[in-house]
C-alpha cells in the first residue's frame, strides 16, 4: 500500500500506467477516496484504464478519508488560531 509522507501528513495513493503525471483527486469533497473513481460519477468509465494508456495516473485519498491519515494536530490549532 502506497503512502507518502510530508510534514507528519500521511496520504495513500496509487500508480497507474506511464508517460506525463496526472494528479486524480476523487468527487466527493470530503470523502474523496481512490475508491470513488469507480462509483456512480464514474459508472460505466473506467478512468485508470483511459488515462494510463498516455499518463502516469496517480490517484490519491484525501487527507482525513480513506486510507489517507489525520493532518497532525499542529496543523489544526494554527488554523483555529488564524480563524479568530
Amino acid at each position: 500500500m502506497p503512502i507518502a509522507t510530508s510534514d507528519g501528513i500521511t496520504t495513500y495513493y496509487e500508480v497507474h500506467g506511464s508517460g506525463p503525471a496526472l494528479l486524480m483527486m476523487g468527487s466527493g469533497s470530503f470523502d474523496s477516496t481512490v475508491e470513488r473513481f469507480s462509483s456512480n460519477e464514474w459508472k460505466g468509465v473506467l478512468p485508470f484504464e483511459a488515462f494510463a494508456r498516455h499518463y502516469t495516473c496517480i490517484p490519491y485519498d484525501r487527507c482525513e478519508a480513506g486510507r489517507s491519515g489525520e493532518e497532525p494536530a499542529m496543523y489544526r490549532e494554527q488554523q483555529r488560531s488564524a480563524a479568530r
